[in-house]
């Protein structure tokens, strides 16, 4: 919990930061939506997984989706998962719209930089990127 509370607090600093400092970039706001659209898709896969399992992201989550979705009753969840690709799609151009709308008055690149730092640690500190890198240290690393 405290985690994705670090991970949220970093996301809004890195936008805060971007929108009120940083110099107006297209490289810097590529990487920047980015890491940001990443974190968010993050979240929403932990928010799936902990639906089906209530542990998060697990070795049976990861084998269900990389070997085949059949026996995982895909039918009944086709519809609410096109409602969570628009609701998503409609907070990613919202964040792109957000960050493209600057008031940066004093801008510098160090703020930029500022920015893109601090969404690489919200994307790094998300529970669901954790759990990810918990899985594939223990499959690299395990007699599996």
């Amino acid at each position: 919990m405290v985690s994705a509370l670090a991970s949220f607090v970093l996301f809004l600093a890195s936008i805060s930061i971007y929108r009120t400092r940083a110099a107006a970039n297209r490289w810097w706001f590529a990487i920047l939506l980015t890491l940001l659209g990443s974190y968010l898709i993050l979240n929403v896969i932990l928010i799936a997984s902990n639906y089906f399992t209530g542990d998060g992201i697990t070795d049976a989550v990861i084998y269900t989706v990389t070997s085949s979705l059949k026996g995982a009753g895909v039918g009944k969840y086709v519809l609410p998962f096109f409602g969570l690709l628009a609701a998503l799609a409609l907070i990613f151009a919202l964040l792109a719209r957000s960050l493209l709308r600057r008031k940066a008055k004093s801008s510098s690149v160090i703020y930029s930089l500022i920015a893109v730092l601090l969404a690489l640690f919200s994307v790094g500190t998300t529970p669901a990127f954790q759990d990810i890198s918990l899985l594939v240290k223990s499959q690299i690393g395990g007699d599996t």
